[in-house]
């Protein structure tokens, strides 16, 4: 059975190349400096950002004129955001049609238009869509929806800084303000906990329903192992899913785990790595009694991303910038962790209860 994933795990869904953005390359251990900006300066700050669709402009914002189309301002009051990476507002339509948003900072001095019509102007790439058997829960897509603000890899933190902003329709209908305060912090886990800059190896995942573990899945490296629920008899021919309809395998699918990693840099930034052979029965070539298989194919994937662990309250956020077309499509995913020794950690999913476990 293929591993179930880790959504925004990284989501992920990206080849690495060195053409965008830091945490595309291979983990990298140098740290930049540069002199930095702060929401005590809110026209630097400003003039540093970027807004995906977004069209900067000198002035003030124009006034609301109606009360559609209209947002929830209770949706977005506070949201996290990583220096060098992005703050995804995502706001919650409650009447009328959106077709942008003005957004500004106080006393900025200017502010964006954001269009959706027009092209998000951030650099792209294309890369191979075979997506990452451990990373198969693509996010559904929320950049052409949501304010995404990039933020320098040189603002101060910690910070916060609020943005105001107004959708508007494509009648010229603009609608009542919401503010978002965004808190930066930096990536990476802190000198003090060097045990996680490691490199780690996927061990097993689970469900936990009602305290019981279910779905168990241990990964066993360099040896073939069953993959899925293999296949019974029934009249002289193989059917697929024994397992799942309370027969015994007499034949199943291989997997051979070569590796599954992923390494950590002080830094803020990891990397994925997943090498594996598969080997298929052919059913339509095989017996009862006298299996077939197809011939052996090679998969391999890596990806690399950001993160940001922080040891007081045992969060791990996990930022990626792709969806698996290599389309810029940014999201994050936070998980418990549960450190068992400084060569062990299990990441729980706290939505889906979901664990996935971790060694070197």
């Amino acid at each position: 059975m293929r591993k179930k994933t880790i959504p925004v795990l990284f989501a992920l869904l990206f080849a690495c190349t060195a053409a965008f953005y830091s945490c595309q390359r291979e983990v990298d251990e140098t740290l930049p400096t540069q002199k930095t900006v702060s929401s005590k300066d809110p026209a630097k700050l400003s003039a540093s950002l970027k807004v995906w669709h977004g069209t900067r402009t000198t002035g003030t914002p124009p006034s609301p004129n109606s009360n559609t189309p209209a947002i929830d301002p209770t949706v977005n009051p506070t949201v996290n955001a990583f220096a060098g990476r992005y703050a995804i507002i995502k706001p919650e339509v409650t009447a009328g049609n959106v077709a942008g948003y003005y957004v500004g900072l106080a006393n900025a001095g200017q502010y964006f238009k954001v269009d959706f019509t027009k092209p998000r102007d951030i650099p792209g790439r294309s890369i191979n869509p075979k997506r990452n058997h451990l990373l198969q829960r693509i996010q559904t897509g929320n950049a052409d929806s949501s304010i995404v603000i990039v933020l320098p890899g040189y603002i101060n933190v910690p910070d916060t800084f609020c943005v105001t902003y107004c959708p508007y329709d494509s009648s010229g209908n603009i609608g009542q303000p919401v503010t978002t305060c965004i808190i930066v912090t930096s990536l990476g886990a802190g000198t003090t906990n060097g045990w996680l800059q490691n490199d780690f190896r996927l061990t097993a995942s689970w469900d936990l329903t009602g305290g019981i573990r279910t779905e168990l899945d241990t990964i066993i490296y360099n040896k073939w192992a069953a993959d899925g629920d293999g296949y019974y008899c029934n009249a002289g021919f193989l059917n697929g899913g024994a397992i799942f309809n309370g027969f015994t395998p007499i034949v199943s699918d291989s997997i051979y785990y070569l590796k599954n990693n992923i390494r950590f840099a002080i830094n803020g930034a990891f990397d994925y790595k997943d090498y594996e052979d598969d080997k298929s029965v052919n059913t339509s070539l095989s017996s009862c009694s006298l299996f077939s298989f197809m011939p052996v194919s090679n998969y391999s994937d890596s990806l690399t991303g950001a993160y940001s662990f922080n040891s007081t309250t045992n969060k791990l956020v996990f930022i990626w910038e792709f969806d698996s077309q290599g389309i810029p499509d940014p999201d994050y995913w936070e998980y418990d962790v549960i450190k068992v020794t400084d060569n062990h950690f299990i990441l729980r999913d706290p939505i889906d209860n979901y664990y996935i476990r971790f060694e070197r």
